[in-house]
């Protein structure tokens, strides 16, 4: 896997071994994510349906990704009968070791979604303390002020 790279003062230089170097790429890790854009897709363009079945598939291949559970439960939130059910799974998740974008997107869905204050306040302040950096890109000190 050796080729040859030219820089921009016209130096050539090769690269022997670099992708070895690369994490190789989990199969499933790869199908997990490709049935989550296509779920996501199909959620944006109301078809609820196939969205569920895709986020469900997705779940079957990795099994608490992240990813999958949270658009599902998104997914079913449009079925109006459900969303008792859900904000029960949406707290619960909300409860889990979040990465600050987790955390800010399900907070992002319980205030626009569930008008719950308090839990948009807790995962947008756990959100602030995991990754500072991300809280300032996404302004949540302006967020939490408008709660």
């Amino acid at each position: 896997a050796e080729e040859t790279v030219v820089e921009k003062d016209g130096a050539e230089e090769t690269n022997e071994g670099a992708e070895d170097a690369k994490p190789a790429v989990n199969e499933n890790e790869q199908k997990y994510l490709i049935m989550v854009a296509q779920a996501e897709i199909a959620l944006s363009e109301g078809r609820e349906m196939e969205a569920e079945k895709k986020f469900l598939a997705a779940q079957e291949l990795k099994p608490g990704g992240f990813q999958a559970e949270f658009g599902h439960l998104r997914a079913g939130w449009r079925v109006e009968s459900a969303r008792n059910g859900i904000a029960v799974r949406i707290r619960e998740l909300a409860k889990r070791d979040l990465t600050a974008p987790q955390a800010y997107n399900i907070g992002l869905f319980v205030y626009s979604n569930m008008s719950d204050r308090d839990l948009t306040k807790e995962l947008w302040t756990k959100a602030k303390e995991k990754d500072p950096a991300f809280a300032k890109r996404v302004d949540i000190d302006s967020l939490l002020s408008d709660l």
